[in-house]
């Protein structure tokens, strides 16, 4: 392989890991944005049902708040 395909194939890859970089930054975002819709509901249940759902409603608070983490 010449130096010239090989600096062609080294720039194609570079591209690609860019791209997937974008990909991941808005996959971030989107995540973001949907954890914090998931805990703006969860807040208005808790709100609505007061304490009788209380840990019920914790619980799934800490599962979200793990998924967001990973």
């Amino acid at each position: 392989m010449s130096k010239n395909n090989e600096s062609d194939e080294l720039a194609e890859i570079i591209k690609g890991l860019e791209k997937m970089a974008g990909d991941l930054e808005g996959f971030k975002k989107d995540f973001k944005e949907g954890f914090d819709k998931v805990n703006s509901r969860l807040d208005a249940i808790d709100e609505k049902l007061g304490k009788s759902n209380g840990q019920i409603l914790e619980q799934l608070k800490r599962i979200n708040a793990n998924l967001e983490r990973n």
